[in-house]
């Protein structure tokens, strides 16, 4: 039997921390204005042998958003109109005599606060961006020091064997630098990435 509990949220930025025992459905109501991007953000504790599921509705039950079996992640609706909507968290259990609850935390984001992480996350991309861009002018650079040190190879091999040796150590060593160099950045854009949770 599922068992139907209901809270509010009330402010620009809601947070709430709740528990959910087996075989039962929370909602959460917010009022909105129409056009406004709600955004929320969820983590739940896992239990073997069940599952949470979450979804989004209006007024009028229908879905705006859901997915099954969560364990944290990110869910977005843009309103159509003001009114009543609903986040709704089910957990399903083969036994609720054995069952065990789940701990909930949802965070929503909307309006002035929506608009800080907007511009967050737009100061991040420009950041990548440039990053992008010093890697990319870095490997250009390397790429005409290479091609110069090969010309200069080419002409000292008819005069001196030593300094041939040099000039293709100091190639080998450039090459090795800008691979080095763009190894690292990649490493720095994954953890970026992964701590937007814009990848796994």
């Amino acid at each position: 039997m599922l068992i139907v509990l209901f809270s509010y949220f009330i402010g620009l930025t809601g947070s709430i921390k709740f528990i959910l025992i087996p075989n039962t459905i929370k909602c959460l109501r917010e009022q909105i204005n129409k056009d406004v991007l709600l955004i929320g953000e969820f983590n739940v504790s896992q239990v073997p042998g069940q599952q949470v599921d979450y979804v989004v509705t209006d007024s009028k039950q229908e879905i705006l958003a859901r997915n099954d079996n969560v364990k944290n992640g990110r869910f977005s609706v843009v309103t159509e109109r003001e009114e009543m909507y609903e986040i709704c968290f089910r957990c399903r259990a083969t036994s609720q005599l054995f069952g065990k609850s789940h701990q909930i935390s949802l965070l929503t984001m909307r309006g002035v606060e929506m608009n800080k992480v907007l511009e967050e996350e737009h100061d991040g991309l420009m950041t990548v961006e440039n990053n992008l861009k010093r890697l990319e002018n870095l490997a250009n650079y390397t790429l005409d020091l290479f091609k110069i040190l090969t010309e200069n190879k080419y002409k000292m091999m008819n005069t001196n064997e030593s300094t041939h040796f040099r000039v293709v150590c100091l190639g080998i060593f450039s090459v090795c630098w800008v691979v080095a160099m763009a190894a690292l950045q990649l490493f720095h854009f994954r953890n970026y990435f992964r701590a937007r949770k814009i990848i796994e």
